[in-house]
């Protein structure tokens, strides 16, 4: 490496050993929460990266640019590699049910958010369903856009928690119903008490009303509505036994997760378990990580 530096510019030769690390070293979307104690962290959307987000930015010590997107300076300056992970004392990610994921993102990113730019999920609903965000209802959303499967193209909100994931072990699965207490497991109480009791970003302390019709009910009147009242239709209305059984087809992948992490709960409710996806199969699905190059990561404790 230090003989093939000497025939580069030396201005160059910062990018270049950037270039060469990630190529030995690729993973996507794990950072390092700086504290005293190094944990590493997979930053799934919808499952409480808000707050997550917000603890990286209080406790980093480097600064961010001015304008400069969170997410995009966590992958500046906290990213990790495979090569890192062994180095950390705990490996986290949060976990959520699927059922609920997938309609707490509708509800947010498309219903009460419909009135606020976002292209990129915009232009993705277009291009898979012909239609614009405000005439999908919670049926059409799942089976026109969800149910194409195309991971690649659909919002980075609504791709697989499985997804997200690598080849290692995480030393602590974080339930997103018990956030706080199962932080406080790595975090301590003080933490956890800082940063997860109260949701960030959450759906969850908005208004809901009982409406049976509200899972074929456009987005744009499900938003007006909205607009008018702050109320949001209550999940089991969205979740009919066929949107149901449609979504956990498209996120089976999730729900076998789910359910794996929920039998190794079971021994011990009141603590969050570890998961070890070395054996996972991730090239028999989308995976933001299969592209895995060097060695597999060791173990977090």
């Amino acid at each position: 490496m230090t003989s093939m530096l000497n025939i580069i510019p030396s201005r160059y030769r910062p990018r270049v050993r950037e270039m060469v690390k990630g190529l030995r070293n690729e993973l996507s979307g794990h950072y390092a929460i700086p504290l005293a104690t190094p944990v590493a962290y997979c930053y799934i959307r919808k499952n409480a990266c808000s707050a997550f987000r917000r603890m990286i930015l209080e406790h980093s010590p480097h600064p961010k640019r001015k304008d400069e997107r969170p997410v995009f300076y966590m992958d500046r300056c906290h990213r990790l590699g495979y090569g890192d992970i062994a180095g950390c004392d705990h490996v986290i990610f949060v976990i959520r049910d699927p059922f609920e994921r997938a309609v707490s993102g509708y509800l947010q990113q498309v219903v009460s958010r419909l009135d606020e730019p976002y292209p990129v999920l915009e232009d993705g609903v277009r291009g898979l369903t012909g239609r614009t965000r405000a005439e999908l209802s919670f049926a059409d959303f799942v089976e026109f856009y969800l149910g194409t499967e195309d991971f690649s193209r659909i919002d980075v909100h609504f791709m697989p928690q499985v997804a997200h994931l690598a080849p290692i072990r995480y030393s602590d699965v974080l339930l997103d119903k018990r956030l706080a207490e199962d932080a406080a497991q790595v975090f301590g109480p003080a933490l956890a008490e800082q940063y997860f009791r109260r949701p960030v970003n959450s759906m969850a302390h908005l208004a809901r009303q009982a409406d049976p019709d509200a899972w074929k009910a456009p987005a744009g009147e499900l938003h007006r509505r909205f607009r008018a009242s702050g109320v949001l239709p209550a999940r089991d209305d969205l979740l009919t036994p066929a949107l149901r059984e449609r979504l956990a087809g498209i996120y089976a992948t999730d729900m076998a997760l789910f359910a794996r992490y929920m039998s190794a709960r079971a021994d011990d409710p009141s603590r969050a378990p570890a998961l070890d996806m070395r054996g996972h199969d991730f090239s028999a699905h989308f995976s933001l990580n299969r592209a895995r190059r060097g060695p597999v990561a060791g173990n977090g404790r």
